[in-house]
């Protein structure tokens, strides 16, 4: 009898302990705009941990009817992948025909990282309307797993990601680009929280021994914006810049992902870098 007990007082415990890490440590999942949305419009998706204790890592997925929408860019916080050692997204182009986003981030520090020491966002999706009617993100089997020590917590499915249903209309906005002469800077308007910035991208190739194409922030021209010059481009917690460029009667489109650089002399200085992979022409 007392054996029945003991064991009934132990698995008790264990469900209370569970219990009360569940309330500790959650994921959501959430969007830069409820809508309504016309064709071609953007807006992004951000997938967050809050809590008060450590976790190891984070293994999720998040469905999305590909009829109506495709994603365009995904991206990991900075901040969060100086802690995570491995960092795992599918493909656009398999996102994208499958109609699922899966991601996986693991941490080396062996007593886990602590979500406010790097913010709420982890990761961030940005998805293109392409096609009129409501479409339904977080649906099917969407969740994400919170790991403890490398293991899954009893109860932790955190659960499911609710169903987020936006609607999208039959109008399509037209794509303004951003125009662009022989130097290739970039004149960036970003709506960031609801609030429009503008500044200059001068254009580098390979600055400070770096490989690839990048454009650095001239901060004496950022400023607020009272007005929306038609071309602002909706900008997450990750910074980065979904580029649509008109240059020599052509448009391009490419993602510019965020890349600060702490130079000894001068301070902090601010990048984007452009993701080849992302270059298109638009037509």
């Amino acid at each position: 009898m007392r054996l029945r007990f003991l064991i009934v007082g132990v698995i008790l415990f264990v469900l209370m302990i569970s219990a009360n890490a569940f309330a500790a440590l959650s994921s959501e999942m959430s969007l830069s705009s409820a809508g309504p949305f016309n064709i071609n419009d953007v807006f992004t998706v951000q997938i967050k941990i809050t809590g008060t204790i450590n976790f190891s890592g984070i293994d999720g997925k998040i469905d999305f009817p590909k009829d109506k929408l495709k994603v365009t860019n995904i991206t990991w916080n900075p901040d969060a992948l100086t802690q995570f050692g491995l960092q795992m997204t599918d493909p656009i182009a398999a996102v994208n025909t499958y109609g699922s986003v899966s991601f996986v981030a693991i941490t080396n520090e062996p007593e886990g990282i602590n979500p406010a020491n790097y913010g709420n966002p982890v990761l961030t999706i940005t998805f293109q309307c392409i096609a009129e009617g409501t479409a339904g993100i977080g649906s099917g089997d969407s969740a994400a797993w919170l790991l403890i020590d490398g293991q899954t917590l009893p109860g932790m499915t955190d659960g499911s990601y609710p169903l987020q249903t936006i609607t999208i209309n039959g109008g399509t906005s037209q794509i303004s680009c951003i125009s662009v002469q022989d130097n290739l800077a970039l004149n960036i308007c970003a709506d960031y929280h609801s609030v429009k910035y503008g500044f200059m991208l001068n254009y580098f190739y390979n600055p400070n021994g770096w490989d690839g194409h990048f454009w650095k922030a001239d901060l004496a021209t950022f400023r607020p914006l009272q007005s929306d010059p038609g071309n602002c481009i909706a900008v997450g917690d990750d910074l980065a810049l979904n580029i649509c460029a008109e240059y020599q009667g052509h448009r391009y489109g490419f993602m510019l992902n965020f890349y600060p650089y702490t130079d000894p002399k001068i301070g902090t200085e601010f990048y984007w870098r452009a993701d080849l992979g992302t270059f298109k022409e638009i037509r």
